[in-house]
């Protein structure tokens, strides 16, 4: 097993999933720095001083390929540099982004192969079980080894080290790993650590230049891939979208159908192109290959944490699941998933069934019933009172759903912040502030669902407050009031307006709804599953108005796609459900066809092409939930109720309140069914 491949193995946080060091630059140092002292070790380079031991040389002592790729490539550049270079020249080489993240993958991939490391389908990579209980992993050759960072330990501990060990330690101490690996050493075992680094004299330069090169800005000296001038450089040579206005660009396309717009041009530049909005420039990655693109190294990437700060902000706290990146990002989602599960709402269908009868049985069968709001009510209460145990008054309910959609629209529209701060804003405020007390009164007097949101976040806050503070949490327990105002809630609408318009559609539902509830057991899971027609009602309403239509990244590693190099540093808005209005995917894409998802035609089932929830390890977290609860809604809603559009002839109008779609004034008429 080679240096970078046990580096690797020592910075993996096996909770988290990640790879853990104090920076990017570190990771990229160790990675350059394992590289090199493998070279050196296998004979292939050396160093010496100049004249008066001014500066030093790395020169090439053996061009024959080691035989691994993990090495190879880079002893090839070598072989090929005519002039005379540093140590430092070198490690700065190898530790740009291009190369370094390049020996990070080849090391990951090699780490698959052999075993010892298995990639989950969120795309983070964990240890093999085996590799977890025996603390040990088998070496190509056969041999068993001890865990890197069990013999480590052991080493810190006054056992006699190899040489292997002293490189490992004398690498990682260059890099500064050893204050994430060990954070609150004692003094004994920094001398040893320091000690240890002494020992090992083939790579004593190479450290030295290590731990000078640490200590400089993370971004370093030749990463000039982040400079203001090579971002601008790079995106120059992407294709504008069509139809920008002089000084807007096309900001005024991003106020309605956004997804049709970077669907149109998709069509008109190809896969990668330029949006200008006022003075600055975004980048689009669109189509079927993007999401497949995402799917596969999104996580490696792409970064979100400023994209969210500023929301996250408005709800009262420092960071929360779409705020944090990384190992903090999926140890955030495996907290939450389960309470937001498709299984966990099948567990509680007849509590689904009373909060929903709550709502819809109060509906006034003599007026109109705006189907925007209803649906809003019904979402939040399910996801409050299902994943969380709990839900907001009605009066409490209006108030936080209105301080939610201003705040979005402040922070998505960069207005001033001094409009979070009005009068009206601080009452809403309060209303979510009031919920949230409510709910620490509840949990004190042991009030609370066991299992829910609010249970696994108080007890997480209680086992490690530094990872889950007193400030993230009113933001997490009140979350499921308001994750789906602006998702199902609108999904829901769509379905219910779609479902009653035509009543041969109606009937085929009901069916299904009456059989869901008919019965000595009630509704099940397995009944629900079973909703052939409804389900597909949804997913055609999720093609036609997703709930996550596009989705903001900053780049953080440079990348290559449909051959252009997207720099570190620049912004990119991702069009995951742009394929939804092709129709090379979709057979004539604007019409509302819920055969298209039958097992004849299947369209939805190509790579890349069917992505209403987003991709990658950010594809929406409670994506299980939604579907099994408008699925039930909707079913409940017909089952109990006749329900008939207030103007039948009249056109759906589609308002867009930034890239959620709704369906605007739709407005019904309820009345209960004999």
């Amino acid at each position: 097993m080679f240096l970078a491949e046990e580096m690797l193995l020592l910075m993996h946080d096996e909770e988290s999933g990640a790879v853990s060091a104090p920076s990017h630059r570190a990771l990229r140092l160790a990675l350059a720095g394992s590289v090199l002292l493998d070279l050196a070790h296998a004979n292939r380079i050396d160093q010496d001083f100049g004249p008066k031991g001014e500066g030093d040389r790395l020169f090439l002592v053996d061009a024959k390929p080691v035989g691994h790729e993990l090495l190879d490539p880079w002893l090839a550049s070598m072989a090929m540099d005519d002039e005379d270079r540093t140590t430092g020249y070198w490690l700065e080489r190898f530790s740009s982004p291009e190369v370094a993240y390049r020996i990070r993958d080849t090391a990951l991939a090699s780490l698959e192969r052999s075993g010892v490391m298995v990639r989950e389908s969120n795309g983070y990579l964990r240890l093999d079980e085996r590799v977890r209980r025996t603390r040990t992993y088998r070496t190509p050759d056969g041999r068993t080894q001890d865990d890197v960072r069990l013999r480590i330990m052991r080493t810190l501990d006054g056992e006699t080290p190899s040489p292997r060990e002293v490189a490992i330690v004398a690498l990682a101490n260059a890099c500064g790993l050893f204050d994430t690996l060990m954070p609150d050493r004692d003094a004994e075992t920094q001398q040893l650590i320091d000690l240890y680094s002494r020992l090992e004299l083939t790579g004593r330069v190479l450290c030295e230049h290590i731990r000078v090169a640490a200590r400089q800005d993370e971004l370093g000296p030749i990463d000039l891939l982040t400079t203001k001038g090579s971002i601008k450089t790079a995106l120059a040579r992407m294709p504008m979208a069509p139809g920008a206005l002089p000084v807007l660009g096309h900001a005024h396309r991003m106020l309605g159908a956004v997804t049709a717009f970077l669907t149109h041009a998709f069509r008109s530049v190809g896969p990668v192109f330029r949006l200008r909005l006022m003075n600055r420039e975004v980048v689009v990655l669109a189509g079927p290959e993007a999401n497949s693109f995402v799917q596969r190294q999104g996580h490696q990437v792409f970064r979100a944490t400023e994209r969210y700060a500023a929301l996250i902000r408005a709800f009262g706290s420092r960071r929360n699941l779409f705020s944090v990146d990384g190992g903090y990002h999926f140890k955030w989602r495996k907290q939450m998933a389960p309470p937001y599960s498709r299984s966990f709402y099948c567990n509680h269908l007849d509590e689904a069934a009373a909060l929903t009868d709550n709502v819809i049985l109060g509906l006034p069968s003599d007026r109109p019933v705006l189907v925007k709001d209803l649906f809003q009510r019904l979402v939040s209460d399910q996801l409050g009172g299902i994943s969380a145990g709990y839900a907001a008054d009605e009066k409490d309910f209006a108030l936080i759903r209105d301080y939610t959609t201003r705040a979005v629209r402040v922070v998505a529209m960069g207005l001033p912040k001094v409009l979070m701060r009005t009068p009206a804003m601080r009452r809403r405020r309060a209303a979510m502030e009031r919920l949230y007390e409510r709910l620490l009164v509840d949990y004190a007097e042991g009030r609370y669902r066991k299992g829910g949101m609010v249970d696994r976040f108080m007890s997480l806050h209680k086992a490690d407050p530094g990872f889950c503070a007193a400030a993230d949490l009113m933001a997490v327990v009140v979350g499921p009031q308001i994750a789906g105002l602006d998702t199902a809630s609108h999904v829901g609408s769509f379905m219910l307006y779609h479902s009653v318009r035509d009543p041969e559609l109606r009937d085929r539902v009901r069916v299904e709804a009456d059989s869901l509830f008919s019965g000595e057991d009630g509704p099940t899971g397995a009944k629900l599953g079973r909703m052939d027609t409804t389900y597909r009602v949804m997913q055609e309403c999720l093609r036609l108005y997703p709930a996550q239509g596009i989705t903001l990244r900053d780049v953080i590693n440079p990348f290559d796609f449909a051959g252009y190099r997207v720099p570190a540093g620049a912004q990119v808005m991702l069009g995951n459900t742009v394929p939804h209005q092709c129709s090379e995917y979709f057979n004539d894409p604007e019409t509302f066809d819920i055969d298209r998802f039958g097992p004849g035609r299947a369209e939805h089932a190509a790579p890349g092409v069917f992505h209403p929830f987003g991709a990658g390890t950010r594809r929406c977290l409670g994506w299980g939930f939604a579907e099994a609860q408008l699925v039930f809604t909707l079913a409940r809603i017909l089952h109990l109720n006749d329900v008939r559009l207030t103007h039948p002839h009249r056109p759906l109008k589609v308002k867009y309140t930034g890239a959620a779609p709704s369906s605007g004034n739709l407005t019904v008429l309820v009345k209960r069914r004999s």
